[in-house]
């Protein structure tokens, strides 16, 4: 939802962005491209870009750090 594809398990495992968007963020659906992927020591991560739009829903004002209500990619180079 806030437009970056994680790649690897320390990515997920030591940011704290979801704490703050799942209260103020919902999304449309995700239309998946230009997959890819890593499999090493039992572990397998799938990353992909992604069109979508997502629509800021919390209390206070949105971050000036991107629009919310318009059609974007998210991922690796869509932001």
């Amino acid at each position: 939802m806030n437009g970056h594809s994680y790649k690897g398990r320390e990515q997920w495992t030591r940011t704290r962005l979801w704490q703050f968007y799942q209260p103020n963020v919902t999304s449309a659906y995700w239309t998946p491209f230009d997959l890819g992927g890593a499999v090493s020591n039992g572990i397998a991560v799938v990353w992909c870009e992604r069109h979508t739009q997502s629509e800021w829903i919390g209390r206070d004002p949105p971050p000036q750090a991107r629009r919310y209500g318009v059609s974007f990619i998210a991922g690796p180079s869509g932001g």
